[in-house]
């Protein structure tokens, strides 16, 4: 099958540095965004014409949402609590699949915690790169 499912994406986590090596198996709905931040290279012309616009990349931003069940007995949930709550630098590795490509780099991390009155408590975490100990990658 050369089409890739969810649950085959792959979750890292671990110190600041370093190439993140522990695998988040309790990680639920991974969603990865990448934006473009772009600048304007219009050019007037002989003013004949309407210009066309046009424009060139200046910077390209990368965040990641998933979830967890609430288990205060589970140290990766504790290790990401403890590291948003601080305010500390996390290292995250993320691959689409086994041998596939992904982010590798640090990161500072948020979250929210949720307590449905008819579920589980989760707990949505929001992670966002920092270039203070090491320059990320995105095609890791």
């Amino acid at each position: 099958m050369a089409e890739k499912m969810g649950f085959q994406g792959l979750l890292y986590y671990g110190t600041a540095g370093s190439t993140a090596a522990t695998l988040i198996e309790d990680a639920r709905d991974v969603t990865i965004s990448i934006d473009v931040d772009k600048a304007s290279t219009t050019k007037r012309g002989n003013g004949t014409t309407v210009p066309i616009k046009t424009e060139a990349a200046v910077a390209i931003g990368w965040q990641m949402e998933f979830s967890v069940v609430n288990n205060p007995t589970n140290a990766t949930v504790n290790a990401l609590r403890t590291a948003a709550v601080a305010g500390t630098q996390i290292a995250f590795r993320t691959k689409d699949y086994t041998s596939g490509k992904g982010y590798d780099g640090d990161c500072t991390i948020a979250y929210k915690e949720n307590q449905p009155i008819g579920g589980e408590q989760t707990l949505d975490f929001t992670v966002t790169p920092t270039c203070e100990t090491r320059a990320p990658s995105l095609n890791a």
